[in-house]
């Protein structure tokens, strides 16, 4: 018919041989469509006669003849295949396609024509993730597993089976084998049902072409093959046995080929597929779920040998072969559960994928997305580092049991300059815990949320020289559960300080100092400033009931709504690591297509959101912690820079240590599992400091040690502040004092003077009341320390009689007496071997203390 036919490239097949000339017309049969039935008839005047109907077509075989001796032999149910006949009969009597399509439309009224730039169809394919190396992570599919391999990339013998099990004229026809179909035909015929098939491996193809249809009708069949046709003038053979071997379906939800081949033999490579394992697919093809070797092992045996044979007939193989391939064993290998390496962060890629309107590009909405992620073959490369993430587990299972209702551990690293997600692991196995802790666990972070607070400060211009009252208690009866009457606001062990600088407030972890901080920057300051720095506030500070954001006092000292996630906390450290830039947080790095094509790669741009003085000074504030007198001293690493801080929640529940080196930012926290429970004597700077130095000791192993790159740092004040009227805190208690002031963001540095005003009390202040003074500013507030004492009388001269006694009288005022601070190398008195743990009854230095406010809930 002027087709030209495809050379075949599979060593072993055969050249199609020149076609004979045709035969003489044999006698005629007559196939007529009755009723949705097909029936055949030798007199072509029988339907006519018998039903009022007319002939549909004719189709000359001598062969069907013969086997079709009945007048009017009925076939029910034949039709998809019966119909397939008319078309074929016509092409092998030497009509033309156009001769074919009259026939057809003078019987039953359709139109056969070749469809114009046929194609063929976009096969769905699995996707896969990879780490920052290249190894698998999972493979991502849903209906469909499918691995598209290239044609050369598939074993000749594998072809070689295939084509010997379902077309062997493949290289011979021209997209139809009318041989083929006939001898179905009558197969079907003797059998009263659908035994055999005649459709080529073109008409395979073709059915799954959307133009094609799905309805049981002659029309879709008539489509079907001249699709076939078209496919072949389309494409070469091999390009249609390539799109064949990906597309075919081999049951257990496997299409193609290599995804077979990895279902049924465990091979990570479809070349490893062996001969005998070639059979044994080909043979599945017909009845993927029949012949599953899993489910019926003998059958599937005896198809497959059946393959080998017709692989024997057909030359693929030598028969001095056969029996060895027929008594080697299935291979199969028992059907696990794919289970991704490390599935929370494959479940992380995921919602990243889906959530981020970043890969807007694989479509507008999650549902799109969703299909480009399971269907659309896409390579997904993680960021995470497979050492650094095999170190975590290790220290964290080495450090933590395997027990969900023991306390747990869970760190994340990010790096500070790409902001790349470098390790995100629990010590507890998926199994044991399907909750993501590490970038999903919201905890209370108890002092480790502090720095923000001093940031904050830094940002609004307040100097970092500005002196602190350490005293404990501290009272604000302005602020629910720190009145007088709820214990206020208290260090651990309800230790007093005196005046502290700001770097020794944060050094040693001073609950009443950094809450007389937060009253002057502002508490929805230092909200912002933790959401600019990577902490989702809108997550961690939202009422799960009410969806109300709520903005406490507590946040200075970690009381979060809902709590954070060592991810967030890791994230915000490396902002301070990353000179005050902050770097959107990300697990994706590229995505590519299956042929290596660069789909995607990150691209976050940094902000800078603190000031680069402000950020030296944090920096230098927090490695103060792990100095002597510091809470995190169990953090340091020789020769490198750690800028840290502590962290322990209420009653112990949740401690913390997160810290940053100039190249990786670590947050490591500890608690239980699903919360609640305490753990005594557990404080950020015991076990979590101890746990990080494990872990970043050997993550740095062999890398040069570096320090964070030069900044400037403050000294003084940055920015002036709003003009303000300092309040008249005379005669009020020390407490109420400094609340006073901190509610027109004012600082009072105590000195405690001798007077007759009450003892506690405030007796004078500098300024006076009503003086206007910038925001930030500081008032010496003169607390008494009671009257001072009567003068030694004098000692009487032995020529003069002792003096007589005078009526009391207030001494005169002695210059102001600063109160007493700690030395800086000496630490706050802490219980032996705990530079944190509980006090007063409240909770130590990182906890909202005593009488705290009450703890927030928490989403698990």
């Amino acid at each position: 018919n002027g087709l030209q036919r495809a050379e075949s490239t599979i060593p072993g097949i055969r050249e199609a041989p020149e076609p004979p000339p045709p035969p003489p017309p044999p006698p005629e049969i007559f196939i007529a469509e009755v009723n949705g039935r097909a029936v055949l008839y030798e007199d072509p005047n029988a339907p006519t006669r018998a039903r009022g109907m007319r002939a549909a077509s004719r189709w000359t075989s001598a062969h069907v003849k013969e086997r079709a001796r009945s007048a009017a032999f009925s076939l029910t149910g034949m039709l998809g295949t019966t119909f397939v006949v008319i078309i074929a009969a016509a092409l092998t009597a030497n009509l033309t396609v156009g001769a074919a399509a009259r026939d057809g439309a003078d019987a039953v009224g359709v139109t056969l024509r070749l469809p114009e730039n046929a194609g063929l169809q976009t096969l769905d394919e699995r996707s896969v993730v990879y780490d920052s190396a290249g190894n698998t992570l999972a493979v991502l599919d849903r209906e469909v597993n499918r691995k598209i391999v290239e044609f050369e990339d598939i074993p000749g013998h594998l072809k070689q089976a295939i084509i010997a099990a379902e077309d062997r004229k493949f290289y011979e026809h021209d997209g139809y084998d009318p041989e083929g179909i006939a001898r179905a035909l009558v197969i079907n015929f003797e059998e009263r049902d659908i035994s055999q098939g005649g459709s080529t491996i073109t008409q395979q193809l073709a059915k799954s072409a959307p133009e094609v249809g799905t309805e049981l009708s002659l029309n879709r069949k008539i489509a079907e093959l001249t699709y076939a046709v078209a496919l072949e003038e389309e494409f070469t053979k091999d390009e249609l046995l390539e799109q064949y071997l990906n597309q075919v379906f081999f049951g257990e939800a496997s299409y193609g080929v290599a995804a077979a081949a990895e279902e049924y033999f465990g091979h990570a490579s479809v070349e490893d597929v062996t001969v005998d394992q070639a059979a044994l697919l080909a043979a599945m093809i017909r009845s993927p779920n029949n012949a599953n070797p899993r489910s019926d092992p003998e059958l599937a045996e005896r198809r497959r040998d059946l393959v080998l044979g017709a692989m024997v007939e057909e030359g693929y193989l030598d028969e001095s072969e056969l029996e060895e391939h027929q008594e080697a064993p299935l291979g199969v290998v028992p059907r696990e559960p794919r289970q991704a390496q490390l599935p929370f962060v494959v479940d992380s890629v995921k919602r990243e994928f889906l959530s981020d309107p970043t890969f807007a590009q694989f479509g507008e909405t999650v549902e799109e997305r969703e299909r480009a992620l399971y269907y659309h073959g896409l390579q997904i490369h993680a960021t995470l580092d497979p050492r650094l993430q095999e170190i975590a587990k290790e220290v964290l299972q080495a450090n933590y049991p395997p027990d969900p209702a023991q306390p747990t551990g869970a760190l994340a690293v990010v790096e500070p300059a790409s902001g790349r997600v470098l390790v995100a692991q629990g010590a507890l196995e998926y199994e044991q815990e399907q909750f993501d802790l590490a970038m999903q666990g919201r905890r209370q972070p108890g002092s480790a949320a502090k720095p923000f607070v001093y940031a904050a400060a830094l940002q609004q211009g307040f100097p970092p020289s500005v002196q602190l009252s350490g005293r404990s208690p501290a009272y604000y009866d302005n602020i629910p559960e720190w009145g007088r009457a709820d214990g206020g606001v208290r260090n651990y062990g309800n230790t007093s300080y005196g005046n502290l600088d700001m770097r020794s407030a944060l050094q040693r972890s001073v609950n009443t100092a950094t809450v007389q901080l937060s009253q002057v920057v502002g508490i929805e300051r230092v909200a912002d400033l933790m959401d600019e720095m990577g902490i989702n506030t809108d997550a961690a500070l939202t009422n799960p009931v009410t969806g109300q954001r709520i903005v406490n006092p507590s946040i200075a000292l970690g009381g979060l709504v809902n709590g954070t996630t060592p991810l967030e906390m890791a994230t915000a450290y490396a902002t301070f690591a990353n000179g005050g830039v902050h770097i959107k947080p990300h697990l994706i790095e590229r995505i590519t297509d299956r042929n290596g094509r660069l789909l995607y790669v990150a691209q976050h741009p940094g902000e800078q959101v603190l000031d680069p003085a402000v950020n030296g000074t944090m920096i230098n504030f927090l490695q103060a912690t792990l100095e002597p007198g510091g809470t995190g001293g169990r953090a340091r690493i020789p020769n490198w820079p750690v800028a840290g801080k502590t962290g322990t929640t209420q009653d112990n529940k949740d401690a913390w240590f997160v810290g940053a080196t100039p190249n990786m930012a670590t947050a490591m926290w500890m608690g239980h599992a699903r919360q609640g429970a305490p753990m005594p004597g557990i404080t950020g700077g015991s076990k979590p400091a101890t746990v990080w130095q494990q872990f970043m000791s050997r993550a740095l192993e062999g890398i040069p040690p570096q320090g964070f790159p030069e900044a400037p740092q403050i000294t003084d004040r940055l920015v002036p502040g709003e003009p303000v009227q300092v309040p008249d805190v005379r005669r009020l208690s020390e407490a109420d004092a400094l609340a006073a002031l901190g509610k027109v963001r004012l600082f009072g540095e105590v000195r405690l003077v001798p007077s007759l005003a009450r003892q506690g009390t405030v007796a004078s202040q500098s300024p006076d009341a009503g003086t206007t003074v910038q925001t930030g500013d500081t008032v010496v507030v003169h607390v008494s320390s009671g009257p001072p004492p009567p003068p030694p009388p004098p000692e009487p001269s032995p020529d003069q009689p002792d003096p007589a006694p005078q009526p009391d009288e207030p001494a005169p005022p002695q210059p102001d007496q600063p109160a007493p601070a700690p030395q800086p190398d000496q630490p706050a008195p802490a219980p032996p071997g705990n530079e944190e743990g509980p006090g007063n009854g409240g909770g130590p230095p990182d906890t909202p203390g005593g009488g705290g406010p009450p703890e927030p809930p928490s989403d698990g």
